[in-house]
C-alpha cells in the first residue's frame, strides 16, 4: 500500500534535521502545501524546495501551491513536474471554498500513483479532485462516485495533462 504523509500546518520555528528527516521519510509521499515546505526546509522555488524535502528523506515530494497548481519530484528519477492548478473556461464552476482542497488533490494524487499512473497523471488527477472541491461549500452533496463527477473529473484531467510540464534544470 501507499502512504501519504500531508502537513496540516506551518512550522513556527525551525525543525531539526532528526524531525525533517523523520517526517519527510514517514511515508511513500510527503505532500505539504508551500508555506508548510518553506517553514520546513526554508525559502526557495518550488523545485528547491522538493529536492530539499527529497534530500531529507521523501520518496516522492508534492508541493501543493493552491491557484499556482503543484509540483511533483520523484527522489529516486529525479523527475519533476509542474502541474497547474484547473479553472473553468467559462466560470461556471466558481470558487466557493478552498476548505478541503489540499486533502482532495493528495486523494486524487495517491489514487493515481496507487493504480500505477506516471508521476505527472497522477499529479494532474490530485489537481482535478482539488478544482471539484473548490466549487462547493463544505463537503459536495453529491457522491464522489457519481457518474457525472467522474466524467467531469476526467475531463479536467485531461486538460490539465495537456498544460503539464516536465521541469528541466533549476526552474
Amino acid at each position: 500500500g501507499w502512504l501519504s504523509v500531508e502537513p496540516f500546518t506551518r512550522a513556527t520555528r525551525p525543525v531539526p534535521r532528526e524531525t525533517l528527516e523523520a517526517l519527510c521519510s514517514a511515508g511513500d509521499v510527503f505532500s505539504p502545501n508551500e508555506l508548510e515546505a518553506v517553514s520546513l526546509g526554508g525559502k526557495g522555488s518550488p523545485l528547491e524546495l522538493c529536492r530539499r524535502l527529497a534530500a531529507a528523506g521523501a520518496k516522492i515530494v508534492c508541493v501543493r501551491r493552491g491557484a499556482k497548481g503543484a509540483v511533483a519530484h520523484d527522489a529516486e528519477t529525479g523527475e519533476t513536474w509542474r502541474v497547474p492548478a484547473f479553472f473553468s473556461e467559462d466560470q461556471s464552476g466558481a470558487l466557493a471554498d478552498v476548505t478541503g482542497c489540499g486533502n482532495a488533490f493528495c486523494g486524487g494524487f495517491m489514487a493515481g500513483l496507487a493504480s500505477g499512473e506516471s508521476l505527472d497523471r497522477a499529479a494532474c488527477w490530485g489537481s482535478a479532485a482539488a478544482s471539484v472541491m473548490a466549487e462547493h461549500v463544505g463537503v459536495p452533496a453529491e457522491p464522489a462516485g457519481d457518474a457525472g463527477t467522474r466524467e467531469e473529473v476526467r475531463r479536467r484531467f485531461e486538460a490539465l495533462l495537456r498544460q503539464t510540464e516536465k521541469i528541466v534544470g533549476d526552474t
